[in-house]
């Protein structure tokens, strides 16, 4: 996760990749919170009836 973080970092903002807000450290868990780039796949599941193809 701590690599994930400074590497979204650096490319944040650019396109097709979303902002970092805020990373860290909660306890023992890390966090990032960024933009949504998009529906979720749970989204795009529910909405086509849970048939999907790739």
């Amino acid at each position: 996760m701590v690599g994930a973080g400074s590497f979204s970092s650096t490319l944040g903002g650019s396109h097709g990749v979303g902002r970092v807000y805020c990373k860290g450290r909660q306890g023992d868990y890390y966090v990032m919170v960024m933009d949504m780039l998009g529906p979720s796949l749970r989204d795009v599941w529910n909405s086509s009836g849970s048939s999907a193809s790739i």
